[in-house]
């Protein structure tokens, strides 16, 4: 709900603002009144209201006097003014002072109602904006801070930036989902910085080309932070060099592991519980060495099976389907076409002799 303080000096009209409409169907809470234009810039102080709706002529400070005041006062209340007047010089100033609507009485309650809708719809581009604004700054420093580790080949603080990171979105009361969202959001500002930097563009590219690819096993924060944090270390690892003689020995063996493994329901974590190293490395090994994500490699080590079984037996396509571990016949279908151009049966019909 966004707060609303009613101005005008006569009692009637003031309880009628109040009473009449109705303000929570509007987004919209009643915090206080003001009989004047002084007591109206006191309140406004005290409760920073979202909008004001307020008479134009009232004793002590008028509505021209207390628009400029509240905008030299830095308060960014909205403000939908009425009057007993038609006057060109009392529009022109409002508009100087920014009030979004002005309205002659008596006044028409349809048409104040519409103003307030409008009030409530810019209210909530400026209140996405601000937070937008927010995350991408602390996604920002966060990816500044890291370019600048990565510059150094250390990576001994990228766990610490990471938690820096999600404390202050979990301060935004954020859900898993929304937190591995800005994940997302952190890495493509890493990749595009680093493509910057013009140096091992081509291994950056292999990093990132399918690293997305293999956060499927990965069902919590502290798990998601580990993974990213590995991930980052792996980079600035490729990034100089280090390493390249283990990493190759890491790629065989997890090729090896899913060449004999392939038909079971194996992830990413599999893997790297069988190698020793964490999800996040092995995902840039995969990468570089590879060109692809561990799904990816997966699933062309499946597809390449199933293409020998449609050309050397008379299996059924949901046969297949089943011992290779795929979902059910159709999503295998659908992956086997989207890797081969041709649905299993008709490559069977076109390459079988």
């Amino acid at each position: 709900m966004y707060k609303v303080i009613v101005a005008d000096d006569e009692a009637v009209i003031r309880n009628r603002l109040i009473k009449h409409i109705k303000w929570a169907e509007l987004g919209f809470v009643v915090v206080d009144s003001a009989r004047d234009g002084e007591e109206l810039i006191e309140k406004c102080l005290k409760h920073k209201p979202d909008l004001v709706v307020t008479d134009i002529c009232m004793p002590g400070v008028d509505g021209i006097d207390f628009a400029e005041k509240i905008r030299k006062l830095g308060i960014k209340t909205e403000i939908i003014v009425f009057s007993g007047y038609s006057e060109f010089e009392y529009a022109r100033r409002l508009i100087e002072f920014d009030v979004m609507a002005y309205f002659l009485k008596p006044i028409d309650m349809d048409k104040l109602c519409e103003a307030i809708k409008k009030a409530y719809d810019k209210l909530e581009l400026r209140t996405a904006s601000v937070a937008y604004t927010s995350l991408k700054q602390i996604c920002d420093q966060t990816a500044e801070n890291i370019m600048r580790d990565i510059g150094s080949g250390r990576c001994d603080r990228i766990d610490s930036y990471l938690m820096e990171f999600e404390d202050e979105l979990t301060g935004n009361a954020m859900e898993f989902s929304e937190i591995e969202n800005q994940y997302f959001i952190l890495l493509n500002t890493l990749y595009r910085n680093l493509i910057e930097l013009k140096a091992n563009v081509g291994n950056v590219k292999n990093v990132f080309k399918g690293v997305f690819d293999d956060w499927s096993d990965i069902d919590g924060g502290d798990e998601l932070r580990r993974y990213v944090s590995n991930l980052i270390i792996g980079i600035i690892q490729l990034m100089n060099g280090a390493e390249d003689d283990i990493a190759d020995m890491y790629f065989n063996n997890a090729v090896k592991f899913i060449d004999e493994h392939y038909m079971e329901d194996i992830s990413l974590k599999d893997v790297a519980d069988y190698l020793e190293i964490s999800g996040g490395y092995l995902s840039v090994i995969l990468n570089d060495k590879g060109k692809a994500g561990f799904v990816k490699l997966l699933r062309y080590k499946r597809i390449d099976k199933a293409k020998e079984f449609l050309l050397n037996t008379n299996m059924k396509v949901y046969e297949i389907a089943y011992i290779l571990n795929f979902a059910n016949p159709r999503y295998f279908s659908e992956v086997f076409r989207a890797e081969t151009g041709l649905n299993p049966l008709d490559y069977r019909k076109k390459f079988k002799k």
